[in-house]
């Protein structure tokens, strides 16, 4: 069975150079632990691709604006190239720094299913949300949680094949909608996510496991709320978060939420592409997207000037 490692990739060019970019990384900390790397996109005209990563068509509606495609990722994890593999999907926007990618196919095989979610007690919120309360208004009686999805997990089997069926199906039906008050939350894959997976376990008549992962913050790690001037810091990068009472030192993977802004992210792709002898067919992307973020940066401060002065 293959254990294959996916992405996706559509809309912006400088997707497709983020894709490559997680994958460099994984393919040269983790190579061992990965049969198959894979990039579903909406088109196979790349500038450059590297003989060991396969593109994947996706042969539905998708949109230009990565925000627009926020229902995709259950489309992958049910796609028929990857039906009978062990699925890992990671955020493209994820630099890996060492082998945990191993350990997850190990989760994977065991468990059926590896989410980055864990159950809280039901006062508390996922920020500003309190899943418990979203769940319970839509009609479901499920447990609270918090969750990311730029990690999930699923073995091609009857645990795995319910989740990823009911992830699509609640996402598109979207029954959550109603019960967020943010149009942010209104279109956010996690809550279909954790709501999936507590379904999948009660149809398949199992007990829903206290842990759907064994990854600790040192092994994945997120730059929300992070503070950008710690990065560079040595050894790094090191992520300096009001959630965590310590500072996580050069964490096995870092999911970098909102990457755009932080300047050091964009040096390691750049950094990445670089090593992995693709700077030469990438770099206009990547200098477009620079002048990209630098111009909305000044409208930003424009628009903050402008209300400071009225």
């Amino acid at each position: 069975m293959n254990r294959t490692v996916c992405t996706y990739a559509v809309g912006d060019e400088r997707f497709r150079a983020m894709a490559i970019g997680m994958l460099l990384g994984a393919r040269e900390h983790a190579a061992a632990s990965i049969d198959r790397y894979v990039v579903f996109t909406d088109t196979l005209k790349w500038r450059a691709v590297p003989d060991w990563l396969e593109l994947i068509q996706l042969h539905c509606p998708v949109s230009g604006d990565r925000e627009e495609n926020w229902s995709i990722k259950p489309l992958l994890l049910s796609h028929p190239e990857v039906a009978n593999d062990l699925l890992l999907y990671i955020d493209s926007d994820t630099t890996i720094y060492k082998d945990i990618i191993g350990r997850c196919f190990e989760w994977i095989r065991e468990h059926s299913l590896l989410v980055y979610m864990d159950f809280i007690p039901s006062p508390e919120n996922w920020g500003p949300v309190n899943l418990r309360n979203v769940y319970s208004q839509a009609g479901y009686d499920v447990q609270n949680l918090k969750i990311n999805s730029g990690i999930i997990g699923r073995a091609p089997d009857v645990l795995g094949k319910t989740m990823q069926r009911l992830y699509g199906d609640l996402l598109g039906e979207r029954r959550l909608k109603p019960f967020f008050a943010d149009s942010m939350y209104q279109k956010n894959d996690e809550p279909y996510l954790g709501l999936a997976v507590q379904l999948a376990y009660r149809e398949c008549g199992l007990r829903v496991a206290e842990r759907l992962h064994d990854l600790s913050v040192q092994d994945y790690a997120l730059t929300i709320a992070a503070d950008p001037r710690m990065f560079r810091a040595k050894p790094g990068p090191v992520l300096r978060v009001a959630w965590y009472p310590e500072d996580i030192v050069r964490p096995s993977v870092v999911h970098w939420v909102s990457s755009t802004q932080y300047w050091h992210y964009r040096t390691v792709l750049w950094s990445a592409l670089r090593k992995g002898q693709l700077l030469n067919a990438w770099w206009p992307v990547l200098v477009r997207d620079e002048f990209k973020v630098l111009l909305n940066r000044v409208r930003l401060k424009l628009r903050g000037l402008g209300k400071r002065f009225q």
